[in-house]
């Protein structure tokens, strides 16, 4: 037979006049005052090219879970479902890196009016001349997916390249400038619509 017993063990709260009880205002102001710029952090919006892109690798990696999914159920295919899965938790771990890299602001942004647009013709790129507000040009080589015209303002979103220093040298500066982009959307001074 089994007996319960109740534990006599009580709460010990501090007595009146404790020097802790003094404390504990300041443990709660402090408390709410970092959850509050917690907060302010976090709920910062994100910038839509870099918004877009996280949607999508969410959207990539449950796609791919509930393909694999279907596969499983109807045909009883369990490597696929197996790999699907791990898609699926790949591609949760990108997009809550990519997430956190965002909210720690960890990208570069570059911001000018369009001055040049040159089509390649081999490979789908296109070189951008932008001069940014101080007159500064950069030169760009960005896919021909995003839809660039002179003489509109853009803003470029590129991520912080660590240990990699480009100096003087511009080839090196235009290549990590071209592997490390984000995203891109007008600015106010161009067209409304994003590219």
């Amino acid at each position: 037979m089994w007996t319960v017993r109740a534990s006599s063990r009580t709460a010990a709260f501090p007595k009146p006049g404790s020097p802790y009880l003094l404390l504990l205002p300041t443990f709660i102001s402090n408390s709410r005052s970092l959850s509050r710029s917690y907060k302010e952090a976090f709920m910062e919006p994100i910038p839509k090219p870099l918004f877009r892109r996280l949607l999508l690798t969410f959207l990539a990696g449950s796609g791919c879970f509930l393909i694999g999914l279907v596969f499983f159920l109807r045909e009883d295919d369990m490597p696929f479902f197996t790999l699907s899965i791990f898609l699926f938790l790949f591609s949760c771990g990108k997009g809550t890196l990519f997430f956190l890299h965002v909210k720690k602001k960890t990208y570069t942004v570059l911001e000018g009016t369009c001055t040049d647009v040159r089509m390649n013709l081999l490979g789908g790129t296109q070189d951008i001349c932008l001069t940014d507000a101080e007159g500064n040009e950069h030169r760009l080589v960005i896919g021909k997916d995003h839809k660039i015209r002179a003489g509109y303002s853009y803003r470029f979103y590129f991520r912080d390249s660590d240990g990699i220093s480009p100096g003087r040298n511009p080839l090196l500066k235009k290549a990590l400038l071209t592997d490390n982009l984000l995203g891109v959307e007008a600015s106010a001074g161009g067209p409304s619509a994003l590219v």
